[in-house]
């Protein structure tokens, strides 16, 4: 991996741009992370499920389940959704990876992933990363428009200078 890396081996032979998937996985469409890629060369190389895989999930607590699995629930909501955990974690892994934009998925009828999300935006922006709020839900397709969305976020990384 190492050697793939500094060879500058991609997953995407077409990644000129790299993004980060804040949210909830847009269920009803997945064809739209595949549009960007194939459009603009936009790959997301980051989103929050899996390197919150490591930290949150893995606990070992000498042979305590119960406390391990509580120890894991407990501390979930924190890191997903409320400030300082979430915008402190989003910024750290957007510079650690590399990030050009970022793309935060805001439900319109879950006000817990609302707020904190609100506070996340700021903070990446505050540290350099263009950030755009889709208002969609991840798995209700009421009001999305594959096309539509395709060239918002286009238009939005051409604001941002990025294509």
């Amino acid at each position: 991996m190492a050697e793939r890396v500094k060879a500058g081996v991609s997953v995407s032979s077409n990644e000129r741009i790299r993004l980060m998937w804040i949210g909830a996985g847009l269920w009803h469409d997945p064809g739209f992370y595949n549009a960007l890629e194939e459009q603009l060369g936009a790959v997301f190389v980051w989103s929050m499920y899996m390197p919150f895989a490591g930290p949150q999930y893995i606990r070992k607590l000498r042979g305590k389940p119960l406390h391990e699995l509580a120890s894991r629930i407990c501390s979930m909501n924190e890191v997903l959704h409320l400030p300082p955990w979430m915008n402190g974690w989003m910024v750290s892994e957007a510079q650690r990876c590399g990030i050009d934009a970022a793309l935060i998925l805001v439900p319109p009828d879950s006000r817990l992933s609302q707020s904190g999300t609100q506070l996340t935006r700021l903070s990446l922006e505050q540290a350099g990363v263009p950030t755009l709020a889709l208002n969609a839900d991840m798995v209700d397709s009421k009001g999305w428009s594959h096309e539509d969305m395709v060239n918002h976020v286009s238009d939005f990384l051409k604001r941002a200078r990025l294509t």
